[in-house]
């Protein structure tokens, strides 16, 4: 730590380096896959957006939690 800034470690994926810790992950460990929609039932995600997030860019990230908002709203509506 230097001048009370921490740098945040990078994930190397696949050749592609992101920070950890950029966004933060929505998961609220609540795990289990409702096998109707192939959604988390915590999060909302897909097991191919979980499985990714660490190694996102923020960009990719905040699309998903945008997609993340409708999907819950669209389960609120059931």
């Amino acid at each position: 730590m230097q001048g009370g800034y921490v740098t945040p470690s990078p994930v190397e994926y696949k050749g592609f380096m992101a920070p950890q810790g950029s966004i933060p992950s929505p998961c609220i460990s609540v795990c289990s896959i409702d096998d109707a929609t192939g959604f988390c039932r915590g999060c909302f995600r897909t097991t191919q957006e979980v499985a990714e997030w660490p190694y996102a860019d923020d960009g990719w990230k905040a699309e998903v939690l945008k997609c993340l908002e409708e999907r819950k709203a669209e389960d609120r509506r059931k």
